[in-house]
């Protein structure tokens, strides 16, 4: 399939973790939206599987056509978790550099989810790497440009 100009871009590396393997396009969009048990996702989606010897994480990125429609399903995501969920518990809201983060627990991992210009951006991740994946995805995202 190729990347396209538009693909969002997986950092090669989360802190200590290195990217493994990814999914894009039709496929990264099949799992998300299998995760979901419904059809939730652009089809400019990219899923990287993240790994070092210290723990694994995941990163789900997806790419909306306008900034508030990721701003506006960040905030289902936030409601829909804050208020019933079975599966993810603890939830929190912070800001990081002027970014808002929300975290919470579940599946024996740490999440974290946010969005930023057209991007919305999920990342489990154990928990003796959760910290330093986010502090690092939170670097580059800052850093990059936006994409047209």
């Amino acid at each position: 399939s190729g990347q396209s100009a538009r693909d969002p871009v997986l950092p090669p590396t989360l802190g200590s973790l290195k990217l493994a393997n990814k999914l894009t396009g039709r496929d990264a969009q099949g799992m998300i939206d299998r995760l979901h048990d419904k059809s939730v996702t652009p089809v400019n989606s990219v899923v990287g599987h993240y790994a070092a010897a210290a723990g694994e994480a995941t990163l789900y990125v997806s790419v909306y056509r306008m900034d508030a429609e990721a701003a506006s399903t960040f905030k289902k995501m936030a409601d829909r978790i804050r208020t019933r969920n079975q599966v993810f518990t603890h939830y929190q809201e912070r800001s990081f550099w002027g970014q808002t983060v929300a975290r919470c627990y579940g599946l024996g991992q740490a999440h974290y989810f946010f969005s930023r210009n057209n991007h919305l951006y999920w990342l489990g991740a154990d928990f003796e790497v959760a910290q330093a994946a986010l502090q690092s995805l939170l670097g580059k995202v800052s850093q990059a440009k936006k994409q047209q």
